[in-house]
């Protein structure tokens, strides 16, 4: 029978990383204690491998007992370290539109949101891409927030310029000539005239045919509303009216 206790191997310190704020199930190897007469024995040890630790510095104890029943008792620490990284917001520098509403118009954008550890998440903007937006510069903060409650945030300016209304004249009372500078290859106008009283005579639409003027004799006589509607891509009026005397 052996008088001495077997030595316990040491194990020092065992260090884990979690991204998790409440810790992490930490293996550790079989600790071992070597005996003159029994050889190699297992230890016992409390927590048992595969326990959960706390984030921080714990103490594991280890028990080796030989055939004698003489007993050892050695101790190593787990390391708990947390480590999560906060999400990445992606947004775009700034946001640049024109509109010919004086009051605004809906304005699309697009943020996204990753992080290390969660992949893709949801992102939340204090005005939604496609919301209506006013003439002038409105700043748009969105964030995201992780599993372990982390949130990183971007914020850009959404410029939104107010285009002047394009130029439909009335020359001579008689004719009415469309003027295509500053308009595009989609956009119409719509011509409404009307009597005094707003019953409309005749209407007419024409689309940008890439000549620079276009004209429409008229053949009303007296006095006469000629309500003039640009209409851009997005349907957006800008009306002018004329009273036209006979």
């Amino acid at each position: 029978m052996n008088p001495f206790p077997p030595p316990l191997d040491e194990v020092g310190v065992l260090s884990a990383i979690t991204a998790d704020p409440a810790g992490a199930d930490v293996s550790f190897p079989v600790v071992t204690a070597n005996d003159a007469e029994d050889g190699t024995l297992t230890a016992s040890c409390s927590p048992v491998s595969g326990s959960h630790f706390p984030v921080g510095m714990s103490p594991v104890a280890c028990t080796a007992v030989d055939s004698g029943g003489l007993s050892v008792t050695g101790a190593f620490t787990v390391r708990v370290v947390f480590f999560n990284e906060a999400p990445v917001v992606t947004a775009p520098a700034s946001v640049g539109t024109a509109t010919y509403d004086p009051d605004g118009t809906a304005v699309m954008f697009s943020v996204s949101a990753n992080d290390l550890e969660d992949g893709v998440l949801p992102v939340d903007c204090d005005h939604t891409s496609g919301s209506d937006f006013p003439i002038g510069s409105t700043q748009v903060t969105c964030s995201a927030t992780d599993t372990v409650g982390q949130t990183s945030t971007a914020s850009f300016p959404v410029q939104l310029e107010l285009l002047p209304p394009k130029i439909v004249q009335v020359f001579d009372k008689r004719a009415v000539v469309v003027d295509w500078v500053g308009f595009t290859e989609e956009d119409t106008v719509r011509v409404l005239i009307e009597d005094v009283d707003g019953a409309v005579l005749n209407s007419f639409d024409t689309e940008n045919d890439g000549e620079a003027f276009t004209t429409y004799p008229m053949s009303f006589v007296g006095d006469r509303i000629y309500v003039v509607q640009t209409l851009d891509g997005s349907l957006q009026t800008a009306p002018v009216a004329y009273h036209i005397g006979g």
